[in-house]
């Protein structure tokens, strides 16, 4: 078995003195999953082994997947599920990287970790494609809702408690080192008791190295261009973290006013992108409002972390009532 020096241990202490407990828990057990096989089985017929069945009807369409609805089979009871299906041999480069493994190791270990994401049960390779069962969302998607009241602005109650749920979480994510990059209303779902579950974390990513503390950057350009910073459109290097805070923001934005967030990512001198700060603040205060207009601010450094976000006057006030 290799050894580690004394001189790199006392880096690897050093470097995760500055990262949470929470974080290095998380992240050590994510790179030991991450380094085991998927676990493969022959065809959907042996699903049943394993106490699933996936249905013939499609409730969703990913950028990359098809959503079944599934049933859990145990023993008398069967529980109504979600199957997401990915098809590894998409000509996408992205399946053909490192990025299925990591999102199959990434869902489940948040298995039933926060109530605002949503619970992965297991995750399978079938062949060339991949099975991840979760939870079912009987309301849909924020953008299903959003299409369905003709992009209405959602009502005060719903507001609050959706953004506190996405703050939260997303607080979540950051403080066990995981960035979603990939946040939208598609992303968003809604469950019977209208309670919001984030998905979608096909291309989460760690946002710190273990071994040394340092900050990883990003480059990839992902998501939907209202929901994503000038930063991404542009191809550059990127902190991931400030990413889930513009689409944070953005996402809010859409849900207040029913109009996605639009901008032009070349315009350098544009600082904060053009956000109506009086429609926020007439929906929700003027502290709030200012929090937005700072979470897309064309310069990530402008862009609070989500902590400050969650400690708003406006997002606490009255919050049992609202969540």
């Amino acid at each position: 078995m290799p050894t580690v020096s004394p001189a790199k241990e006392e880096l690897q202490s050093s470097a995760q003195k500055s990262i949470k407990d929470e974080a290095i828990v998380f992240l050590t057990q994510l790179s030991s999953i991450c380094s085991a096989p998927l676990e493969e089985i022959s065809d959907e017929e042996e699903l049943s082994t394993k106490n699933y069945r996936v249905l013939k009807d499609v409730i969703g369409r990913g950028e990359f997947s098809v959503i079944y609805k599934a049933e859990a089979l145990n023993g008398k009871e069967e529980k109504t599920l979600a199957a997401k299906v990915l098809n590894l041999k998409n000509n996408e480069k992205h399946f053909q990287s490192k990025y299925p493994k990591r999102y199959a190791s990434i869902v489940r270990l948040l298995n039933k970790k926060h109530p605002n994401v949503l619970v992965a049960y297991d995750v399978f390779k079938i062949k060339d494609n991949l099975y991840v069962f979760t939870d079912y969302c009987e309301n849909g998607s924020l953008q299903e809702y959003l299409k369905f009241y003709d992009d209405a602005p959602v009502g005060p109650k719903m507001l609050k408690r959706w953004t506190r749920n996405l703050a939260s979480a997303i607080e979540y994510l950051h403080n066990v080192g995981i960035a979603h990059r990939n946040i939208k209303p598609q992303n968003i779902l809604l469950t019977s008791n209208w309670r919001v579950k984030l998905t979608g974390f096909f291309f989460a990513r760690p946002f710190v190295n273990l071994e040394n503390g340092k900050r990883k950057v990003s480059r990839s350009k992902r998501g939907q261009s209202a929901f994503i910073p000038p930063e991404v459109h542009r191809g550059s290097f990127y902190n991931p973290k400030k990413v889930d805070i513009f689409s944070f923001g953005s996402v809010v934005y859409l849900m207040i006013t029913g109009n996605k967030f639009v901008y032009d990512p070349d315009n350098i001198d544009e600082t904060h992108l053009g956000v109506d700060i009086e429609i926020i603040a007439k929906a929700t205060n003027d502290e709030f409002a200012n929090l937005i207009k700072q979470c897309t601010a064309h310069y990530p450094d402008i862009r609070p972390n989500i902590k400050k976000v969650k400690k708003c006057s406006w997002l606490e006030e009255h919050y049992i009532q609202a969540a």
